[in-house]
């Protein structure tokens, strides 16, 4: 009960509200929001430094920093680092040997310059978290022992948090990069044991030690992490699975995204505790747009006034948080918005992200549009070239089966660095048995074929020339 008492109290504290000037700003912008157009695309490229514009891969994660002075954006486990003004590469950074999936930045300290060289936490499911300074790997933390879905760092830049498929949650010392703690079985479901995984976490503005979790069972918890950590409140705030769980720039709203066409928004002072499947009394509830099977993510938008959120209509949504009513569609993807991000110091920019292609559209309130073209040199070898077609079609596999594909895989231990063996995994599968989706079992036995037939499509003419060139480089 002490530990409870002491949470409520730092959360009935923290909210601050806005200035006036702030909210004058926030009134100005409203009237520009149904000029949204799309502004710029950003390219990615593959391996070999070739634009991909076709279905190859998808963008796992994409991060503006702080300041809005860089953008962290990843595809398959690979890392592109961006100019967030110009959106020109600044660094491409390979390292993890799996999917990428969260990034964290570094918080600039008040009144302080943003470093010349950015700082970034980034997780992978190879189980690590890699902390990156300009080009450079810097450290690597090796204490999750399953696939890692989220980070999240407070603004003291003193702790880090993460999250696992487990439902393990680590807190990390970010000078020492040692474990402050660790809280195995943190979200154990008793309605549903299979959706542990932890899928968002988030500091609380304006404190260094209130975070809020997020897991697949549709449920967020409150966590107070000075000394040890105190379980503060649990709320099930959707009735299907839960993507994400974020805090308003005030701390004392959060907005949670979920698979039941719904995104909420809660009080956080008027929060109570919900047991089973009951779900809690949000302050508002955003339902226009559709989110039923894919991992969709939500943010605020506009200082707090507006919420954007992908859709599986392939728009980007934008509703008002005093009215709840929608402002404005966003068309321009041919597939499911999955990724949505904004930026306090860019308050109109939006950037999303459809699983069609490897591509980020930004929008803003612009008559004009142009296409900047993101350009990578990178070195290509043969056993990059396997890789990349390997990792191409597991991503396809996801854009199709979504949380599926990742059941399977993660039950039989199979991922991207694992020999390209399509035909021993399939028998794995019928082997083990226990797997009654035949879908997913025909999807394999499918993509079997697929990815040999990839492979041949690279003739001994093309090999030569990729093994030539790695040749001539060596030698230059």
């Amino acid at each position: 009960m002490y530990g409870r008492e002491r949470g409520f109290q730092l959360i009935h504290s923290v909210g601050r509200g806005q200035s006036n000037h702030r909210r004058h700003e926030g009134q100005v912008c409203d009237s520009l929001i149904p000029l949204l157009a799309t502004e710029q695309t950003i390219f990615s490229r593959d391996i070999a430094g070739n634009i991909i514009t076709d279905d190859r891969g998808c963008i796992f994660c994409y991060k503006t920093s702080p300041r809005g002075t860089s953008v962290a954006m990843s595809m398959g486990d690979v890392i592109q680092v961006l100019d967030g003004k110009t959106k020109k590469p600044r660094h491409l950074l390979r390292g993890h040997q799996e999917i990428v999936t969260s990034i964290a930045w570094l918080l600039p300290k008040e009144n302080a310059e943003q470093p010349a060289e950015d700082t970034f936490f980034s997780s992978s499911l190879d189980k690590t978290i890699k902390l990156w300074k300009g080009d450079t790997c810097i450290a690597t933390l090796r204490d999750h022992q399953d696939w890692i879905r989220c980070l999240s760092v407070n603004e003291g830049n003193d702790t880090l948090v993460s999250g696992c498929v487990s439902s393990m949650i680590v807190g990390w010392d970010v000078e020492t990069l040692r474990p402050k703690f660790k809280l195995a079985g943190a979200h154990k479901s008793e309605v549903y044991p299979m959706l542990n995984t932890i899928n968002s976490m988030s500091f609380m503005p304006g404190t260094s030690n209130v975070v809020v979790s997020g897991t697949k069972d549709g449920t967020i918890k409150l966590w107070d992490i000075r000394g040890k950590p105190v379980e503060m409140l649990r709320v099930r705030c959707h009735k299907n699975r839960l993507n994400s769980a974020v805090f308003n720039s005030g701390g004392d709203n959060i907005l949670t995204s979920g698979r039941d066409h719904a995104v909420r928004l809660w009080d956080v002072r008027k929060l109570n505790e919900t047991k089973g499947e009951e779900v809690g009394e949000a302050l508002r509830e955003f339902t226009q747009h559709k989110c039923e099977g894919y991992n969709i993510n939500s943010s605020f938008y506009n200082q707090d006034r507006h919420i954007v959120t992908g859709s599986e209509d392939h728009q980007v949504y934008i509703y008002d948080i005093a009215s709840g009513s929608l402002v404005n569609r966003l068309k321009g993807h041919r597939s499911i918005v999955h990724i949505v991000d904004t930026c306090d110091h860019h308050p109109l920019s939006i950037s999303s992200s459809s699983i069609d292609k490897p591509t980020v559209l930004l929008w803003s309130p612009s008559l004009s549009h142009q296409v900047e073209e993101t350009k990578w040199k990178v070195e290509c070898t043969v056993e990059d070239t396997y890789r990349e077609r390997q990792i191409s079609i597991v991503e396809n596999l996801i854009r199709r089966h979504g949380d599926e594909v990742f059941r399977v895989f993660h039950k039989y231990n199979f991922t991207f660095s694992m020999p390209s063996d399509w035909n021993a995994f399939l028998t794995n599968i019928q082997t083990i048995g226990g797997d009654s989706s035949v879908d997913v079992l025909r999807m394999v036995a499918e993509v079997t074929s697929d990815f040999s037939r990839s492979m041949e499509e690279l003739s001994e003419e093309e090999l030569a020339e990729m093994d030539e060139s790695s040749e001539m480089e060596q030698t230059d």
